[in-house]
């Protein structure tokens, strides 16, 4: 789905830790604790495609739901990075 869309974000929701670990490239972290309050002022227009993730789909769904709610209209919830079998980075 990347590989096929010119513009979208890519949102990690887990927290610091987890991201500097491993992530995936071109993601940024926006832990989902703080996706009510940052998601408005980060993520623009509301009508972008936005892919979120985060360690097993339990954070992400949270985070999906959450951004829905704020009336983005394109999100796609990726679930875990524990289930990506593509490369990722760290650091």
């Amino acid at each position: 789905m990347m590989a096929e869309l010119d513009n979208f974000v890519l949102i990690d929701v887990r927290n610091h830790n987890e991201f500097r670990a491993r992530r995936l490239e071109g993601a940024i972290l926006i832990p989902y604790t703080q996706v009510a309050a940052r998601a408005v002022n980060e993520i623009y227009p509301k009508d972008i495609v936005v892919l979120v993730y985060c360690q097993g789909g339990r954070r992400s769904a949270i985070a999906a739901r959450t951004l829905i709610g704020l009336g983005f209209s394109n999100i796609y919830d990726f679930g875990g990075i524990n289930d990506w079998h593509f490369d990722t980075i760290s650091g």
